[in-house]
C-alpha cells in the first residue's frame, strides 16, 4: 500500500517540483504549499515525505503539494520572502533564522536527543580519521547554507583541518547526493546528515565508514506560516500530534529517517543563534 502510494505521489509532484507557486488556503483552486529543504534529492524528497502530506490531505479534508527549491540559496531566499510556503520542513538553523524574524512558526520537531552530521569515507578507503583528509582529501557537502555543511566544517575545525586551505571541498546539489558520490567513487569524503544515511538503502550504508560526528544539535522543525489562519494552524498541529501514535506513521517516519515527531521545544534553538547569524552572512556575501 506504501509503495503504491509513494509511486501515485511522485508521478505528481515531480510535475510540480519547480514550478512557481503562491502559499494557499488548502482547497483544489488554492492548495496548502509545503516547502522542504532541499536536503535529499527531488525524487527522495516526494517518496520519504509525500505519505505524510497525503496523510494530512485525507485527515484535514485540504489538497496540499510539496514544493522544493533546486538549491539551499533560492530556498531561504522563498522563506525570507513569506509568501511561497503555508508550511515548511526545515533543519534547526533554519528555525531559528525565521523565529528571529517572525516568519514562521514551528509547532513540531524531530523526536529524539537531536541530530548531528557524519564525515564518511568509503568503506574500502584508506581514511580512518580526520587528520588522514588533511592536504589530499575531495569533501563533498550539500551546499554553503546546508545545515551539515556549517555542522561539518565546525567538526573540521575543531580538529585543526581548515576547510578552505586543508581539502577540497567539493559543493553537490544535495546531501542524498553527498552520499553517492562516496558511493560511487567520486569524492574521498562526504559530510551528511545522520537521517539521511539512517534512510538510505542497507546496501549504500554498508558502502561507507563514518570517521567523525558532529556535535548533537537541535533536530529539523515543521513550522506554519505567521500569516496563516490561525484556526488552519491549530488544526495542522492537531493532525500532527494525533498523527505521533498512529500505527501507519511507523513506516512514514521510517522512510523519513524520523524516529518519530514531537511537540516543538523552542528553547533548544536558542543555541543556534551562529548558525542563524552565519546563514545571514552567508546570504549576504552571496548577493555582493
Amino acid at each position: 500500500m506504501l509503495e503504491r502510494t509513494i509511486k501515485s505521489i511522485c508521478s505528481f509532484f515531480m510535475v510540480i517540483w519547480c514550478v512557481p507557486a503562491l502559499a494557499g488556503d488548502g482547497t483544489a483552486e488554492d492548495p496548502l504549499v509545503f516547502g522542504i529543504v532541499p536536503a535529499r534529492s527531488p525524487e527522495r524528497v516526494l517518496s520519504d515525505f509525500g505519505p505524510l502530506v497525503e496523510a494530512m490531505e485525507r485527515d484535514l479534508g485540504v489538497v496540499a503539494r510539496i514544493r522544493g527549491a533546486p538549491d539551499y540559496e533560492t530556498f531561504i531566499r522563498r522563506v525570507f520572502e513569506g509568501d511561497a510556503y503555508d508550511l515548511i520542513l526545515t533543519g534547526g538553523d533554519i528555525v531559528q533564522f525565521i523565529r528571529e524574524r517572525d516568519l514562521y512558526r514551528p509547532i513540531v520537531q524531530m523526536d529524539g536527543p537531536g541530530i548531528f552530521a557524519v564525515i564518511a569515507v568509503d568503506s574500502r578507503s584508506s581514511y580512518y580519521e580526520l587528520e588522514d583528509l588533511r592536504g589530499r582529501a575531495r569533501v563533498a557537502t550539500a551546499d554553503l547554507l546546508a545545515y551539515s555543511t556549517g555542522l561539518g566544517f565546525r567538526r573540521l575545525a575543531e580538529a585543526g583541518i581548515d576547510p578552505s586551505t586543508d581539502i577540497e571541498v567539493v559543493y553537490v546539489p544535495s546531501q542524498s547526493a553527498a552520499l553517492a558520490t562516496i558511493v560511487r567513487g567520486q569524492v574521498d569524503a562526504s559530510i551528511i546528515m545522520s537521517p539521511i544515511v539512517r534512510s538510505a538503502p542497507r546496501q549504500m550504508r554498508d558502502s561507507i565508514r563514518i570517521i567523525a560526528e558532529t556535535e548533537r544539535a537541535p533536530p529539523p522543525a515543521i513550522s506554519v506560516s505567521t500569516g496563516m489562519d490561525s484556526d488552519l494552524a491549530d488544526r495542522i498541529l492537531q493532525f500532527f500530534i494525533e498523527f505521533m501514535d498512529r500505527e501507519e506513521s511507523v513506516d512514514v517516519f521510517q522512510s523519513m529517517g524520523w524516529p518519530g515527531l514531537a511537540p516543538v521545544r523552542l528553547d533548544k534553538y536558542d543555541a543556534l543563534d551562529w548558525a542563524a547569524e552565519s546563514m545571514a552572512d552567508r546570504l549576504r556575501a552571496l548577493e555582493n
